[in-house]
């Protein structure tokens, strides 16, 4: 076995393990919708679309570096709900946006749900690798890893088809015998 389960009855890492994957499911499947939203919605080249999402991942960058620091400072847990509240409220602003919203605030919500990952993470990591012992936590660091990859993942895979769904709703095909559908007949 490549995984040793009974690091999942430490009730700290198994929890930890749990935040990690539920914010890393939001956070990939929400970036998936953005991007789709940006391209197909806002008509945003993939080029453009990569631009506009840069300063997210400097915002993502510099929470990373801030969390050690402020994690002393203010505890794990302390920053960790500080994160994902900030993540929290950036996933749901985003789930705002319309086709009249200025790409400049979703590019704002963007950097502020990364900043908000970003001040989540490494409290979420360390206070799941604490309770291991000393000779688990390599196991233990390769299963947050396994988790975020996971949790991204299964994000992606849920949100795609979602937002297959929401746009066939938006724009529904047109029903048998309308005009803009051909008559059985003129198909001969």
């Amino acid at each position: 076995p490549l995984i040793e389960c009974a690091l999942f009855r430490q009730r700290t890492f198994t929890a930890a393990s749990a935040v990690y994957f539920l914010t890393t499911f939001t956070g990939m499947g929400m970036s998936f919708a953005v991007i789709v939203f940006l391209q197909h919605v806002l008509a945003y080249s993939p080029l453009q679309v990569g631009l506009l999402l840069l300063p997210a991942t400097l915002g993502r960058v510099a929470g990373e570096l801030a969390a050690g620091h402020l994690s002393d400072r203010w505890g794990a847990r302390g920053l960790s709900l500080a994160g994902l509240m900030t993540f929290a409220m950036s996933c749901a602003a985003l789930g705002q946006v319309h086709q009249g919203s200025s790409v400049a605030l979703v590019g704002a919500l963007l950097v502020l749900g990364n900043s908000g990952m970003a001040l989540t993470n490494s409290p979420i990591i360390h206070a799941g690798l604490r309770t291991l012992h000393d000779e688990r936590i390599s196991m233990g660091s390769g299963v947050l890893s396994l988790v975020r990859i996971t949790g991204g993942t299964f994000g992606v895979g849920v949100v795609g088809p979602l937002v297959a769904l929401a746009e066939r709703w938006a724009n529904p095909p047109p029903l048998a015998g309308s005009a803009a559908t051909p008559a059985p007949t003129d198909l001969l």
